[in-house]
């Protein structure tokens, strides 16, 4: 059965029935309405008339299947999430577009390889956030790029695009996953398009590279080679890089050849002492001395009071929230981990949250794809939007003290199997398991958490009781 199509007098479709596969749309068409295929899942091929001039807001939005698509010359907009979370693979943007709005391709984690052409002048934000296959990006022109154009883009080499400079990147993981990769090709001895940008981005930003330092060998070798680490910048990384001795005796050695007279042995055995000191008062008060907490978190005071702790600094990889600040409880943590703070929570595998907390604030542990282990404690009433989305978790048992989960809170975890959910949830949000295509939710029988599980066609199984896992 052919497709038919509804299309007003000013020539934009805003209708069709009887889709198929393979859709052609006619000439004439000059534009494609909003969402007006929005979630087909049968579409695998479109192709577009020369008189095409506009594909307005999420026209294929959540098209999975589609895998091609044949432009015309005569297309000169995309609105925003055009192709968000379709099936693209590769995307030759056709000569003549000028304007590209936000989201177009946002989630389309399939999406290896895209052209934007030389007409191209405007890209919206996030237009790319969440591609986390897009391994090849051309750029013929010089379009204007917007911060967080490429959140999440990790397969990404952008020290391949010139285009691209660290400057215009987006904060976090995508632009020191890029200085990181420049380093590690520079030490190679490669020539690169722009080394000078980076070099000086390098040089003209190290302050805001010092947790990263610590964590890249390369990086902090780049710094060593080139002289680029300052007196200041070396006592700053010594007191970042806690017990890390190897660290710790590449930036004294640098020391004693470029800032004076030094004995690099002897300040070795005070930043020992200094260790030894820490060690002593952990063990009479329970927690580190605030002076070397602020090194390794950040925090903000609630209404309350209390402590939410918002960012977090330090370089292992297994991580303890601390309960106090001194003599204040923490009770929140919001966005602490998320990479688009900081790029370095890629290695964290495990961390462990402090009883007395109440509340997982959004976006905590968001784009943590190490991380293996999460212990809440009982005390958590709260779970925000986005908490674990683009985690590496693989199972997660969420205690019957917790009421609330907001929306998209576990979503884009391709690894994650089993969500233990408590009889004691009373809210949950839209689409926890969004992009989680192998989460299974667990849940007690006659629970909130199983009606959720049934009423959005997530798979579920029951539980005897919420001990079970």
């Amino acid at each position: 059965m052919s497709t038919t199509f509804t299309i007003n007098r000013r020539g934009i479709l805003t209708g069709y029935s009887d889709p198929g596969p393979e859709i052609i749309i006619p000439e004439g068409v000059t534009a494609i309405g909003d969402r007006a295929f929005k979630n087909e899942t049968s579409l695998q091929k479109i192709v577009f008339p020369a008189s095409l001039e506009r594909i307005c807001t999420a026209a294929f939005r959540g098209c999975a299947e589609l895998k091609e698509i044949v432009f015309s010359t005569g297309l000169r907009e995309l609105d925003g999430s055009v192709f968000r979370a379709s099936g693209l693979e590769t995307v030759r943007l056709p000569e003549g577009l000028s304007k590209i709005g936000p989201n177009v391709f946002a989630e389309c984690t399939g999406l290896e390889e895209i052209t934007l052409p030389a007409s191209l002048t405007a890209v919206g934000s996030d237009c790319f956030l969440g591609c986390e296959g897009l391994k090849r990006l051309t750029v013929l022109g010089k379009p204007s790029l917007k911060p967080g154009m490429f959140a999440g883009c990790y397969a990404l080499d952008f020290v391949d695009t010139p285009c691209l400079s660290p400057a215009k990147l987006p904060k976090g993981s995508v632009k020191n996953a890029a200085v990181v990769s420049f380093v590690q090709r520079a030490l190679n001895g490669e020539s690169l398009p722009h080394a000078a940008v980076y070099s000086d981005y390098i040089r003209k930003q190290r302050k805001s590279l010092y947790s990263l330092a610590v964590q890249s060998d390369a990086l902090l070798q780049f710094l060593i080679v080139n002289t680029m680490l300052s007196p200041q910048d070396v006592h700053a990384l010594l007191d970042l890089a806690g017990t890390n001795v190897p660290v710790k005796a590449a930036l004294l050695d640098y020391q004693h050849k470029n800032g004076g007279p030094i004995d690099p042995a002897a300040e070795l055995e005070k930043e020992f002492a200094k260790s030894e000191r820490i060690a002593v008062y952990m063990e009479k008060h329970g927690t580190l001395p605030v002076s070397e907490l602020k090194k390794i978190w950040s925090w903000k005071k609630r209404e309350d009071g209390t402590l939410c702790i918002t960012s977090y600094k330090g370089s292992d990889s297994v991580v303890t929230v601390p309960d106090h600040i001194g003599q204040t409880p923490v009770t929140a943590v919001e966005k602490t981990f998320y990479d688009g703070n900081r790029s370095h929570t890629a290695i964290i595998t495990s961390v462990t949250l402090p009883e007395g907390l109440t509340e997982i604030g959004p976006y905590t542990f968001s784009g943590c794809d190490s991380l293996q282990e999460i212990t809440i404690p009982k005390s958590v009433r709260k779970i925000g939007g986005n908490a674990f989305s683009r985690s590496g978790l693989r199972h997660i048992v969420v205690l019957e003290s917790v009421q609330e989960i907001g929306a998209y809170a576990f979503a884009i975890c391709r690894g994650l199997k089993t969500i233990v959910l408590p009889k004691s949830l009373c809210m949950i949000g839209r689409d926890i398991c969004y992009k989680s295509p192998a989460a299974v939710i667990c849940a007690p029988a006659g629970s909130y958490a199983e009606n959720y599980a049934k009423n959005n066609q997530i798979a579920y199984k029951l539980l005897k009781n919420t001990g079970d896992s």
